[in-house]
């Protein structure tokens, strides 16, 4: 007989010729199923057992788990299975670094797996043992499309509840200024793309801007709002390292200030076609490079604010300089619509949060009931619009007339709320970048109204220099004075 230490606190004893499969076996379910171990994986307990027995071990193992009385408090609690069940969604799309959902490094898909199943068969161990052990899958795809069908309206609740406290414990206050500032984007994206549908004078026609051009009005501009020379040295900076990149494009305009995990520094990277467009995609870019310098104490939903502020005081610039002004309001609402058409997914998630701030939990009835009311409006109109061709003389009636609408409204409500909740996990944390981009726009709208573009200046280079110490409300306290930001955004 052989004796293996397959972990710190465990060793297995087998028979090197008959036992070679169970060994194999046992030391994939540990690896697989490390959770179940993890007092033998750091402690030596001086454990050994028969590889025969190993099944044994662990069921005793699991049975220890689920008569914990920590272990069943949190089984038992009303959240258990949403959580778990958005935990599984996000594990299952590999979203577990680009999500608003604190996962602890430790749960994995077979832990979550594993404590569905003990809720699924209420306890029962053999069960839990006998799905733990299969080396298939259809148990546990059985159990989460038991869980998806019986949760399904408090998976989504429960997702709406958490992303509203989310938001609301860093600024409830622009969560209830949201609504205008969506229902206005959304509006003024639509006149911009009609405008630029029917604008006779195009804007592919802009003269390129050479490398000399383009520094010149870059520090022309820094000179008219009056920044602080440490900008200017920023911009040398970045110039002489080659922080700057720039790819041509006559159809992609973006531009990313990004960290090089690599080097550790940030860099700016430029795609477009080189024109006062780039230059005022640039202004946005350089101004996150500014306010980033102290990123991590940065609240979150202010991030986009200073560069969109500044992109839009760029296009005034540029129409100081001489440029066309509508030439100008083209480029900077083709940035407005490009940036509205980017967030519209995660606007209309917000939106949805909204809903619930104002409404409460989402009703599952109410919506079969709309979907129905729905389809019976789809058939009366088929019905009469058949009817009124059948008058009419016509022969062949299209059949889309003759057929009626035979969708279930409850199987299209449940199919929309399926969708829903993939859509809030599949976005991850592009719904904080879509928050971002309102909470921006909503603070820069207030501020550009106003007439003393120069105050505010002076004040938004404070605001960018030492973004990491402000807050919503420390920026209205600021401006309070000369503009009445308290009649915009009630604190």
């Amino acid at each position: 007989m052989e004796n293996i230490q397959v972990l710190k606190g465990l060793s297995l004893i087998y028979d090197k010729k008959n036992d070679k499969e169970k060994l194999e076996k046992a030391l994939n379910f540990i690896k697989k199923n490390a959770f179940l171990f993890s007092d033998l994986i750091n402690e030596d307990n001086g454990k050994v057992i028969n590889v025969d027995e190993f099944e044994d071990f662990v069921e005793n193992i699991v049975n220890q788990v689920i008569q914990d009385e920590q272990t069943k408090k949190a089984i038992e609690n009303e959240d258990f299975l949403p959580s778990f069940y958005l935990t599984y969604l996000i594990l299952k799309n590999d979203m577990v670094g680009n999500t608003i959902f604190e996962i602890p490094k430790n749960v994995t898909m077979e832990l979550v797996l594993f404590l569905m199943s003990v809720k699924y068969y209420n306890y029962n161990l053999s069960d839990i043992c006998k799905t733990l052990f299969s080396e298939n899958s259809e148990e546990y795809e059985k159990i989460i499309s038991c869980v998806k069908d019986s949760q399904r309206i408090n998976v989504y609740n429960y997702l709406l509840k958490y992303m509203n406290a989310f938001f609301e414990e860093y600024d409830s206050v622009m969560l209830d200024n949201l609504e205008s500032i969506i229902n206005e984007i959304i509006s003024n994206g639509i006149n911009y793309f009609n405008a630029l549908i029917n604008e006779n004078e195009k804007t592919s026609d802009l003269k390129k801007l050479s490398e000399f051009e383009f520094d010149n009005l870059f520090i022309d501009f820094l000179n008219d709002i009056k920044a602080p020379a440490q900008w200017v040295n920023i911009y040398q900076y970045l110039k002489t390292n080659r922080l700057i990149s720039f790819e041509y494009s006559d159809e992609v305009e973006n531009g990313q200030c990004y960290l090089d995990d690599k080097l550790q520094i940030r860099k700016i990277e430029l795609i477009g076609d080189g024109t006062i467009r780039t230059f005022v995609t640039f202004v946005h870019e350089f101004i996150h490079y500014v306010s980033l310098i102290n990123y991590e104490d940065i609240d979150f939903s202010l991030i986009e604010f200073p560069s969109i502020y500044f992109e839009n005081i760029a296009a005034m610039f540029l129409k100081n300089k001489g440029y066309d002004e509508k030439i100008v309001e083209d480029v900077l609402n083709t940035r407005n619509t490009n940036n509205c058409s980017l967030f519209i997914p995660q606007i209309i998630q917000l939106k949805e949060i909204l809903e619930y701030r104002k409404n409460g939990l989402f009703s599952i009835e109410k919506r079969i009931e709309f979907n129905r009311n729905m389809i019976d409006g789809i058939n009366q109109s088929r019905i009469k619009m058949a009817k009124l061709l059948q008058e009419a003389g016509v022969q062949e009636i299209p059949q889309h007339y003759l057929q009626l609408e035979e969708r279930d409204p409850v199987e299209i409500t449940y199919a929309e709320i399926d969708d829903k909740i993939e859509e809030f996990v599949k976005s991850g944390l592009l719904i904080l970048s879509g928050y971002q981009y309102l909470v921006g726009s909503l603070l820069s709208s207030y501020l550009l109204e106003t007439k003393i573009i120069k105050l505010c200046n002076e004040k938004m280079i404070d605001i960018t220099n030492n973004l990491d110490k402000y807050t919503i409300k420390s920026i209205r306290d600021l401006f309070d004075n000369d503009i009445t930001l308290q009649d915009k955004i009630y604190l």
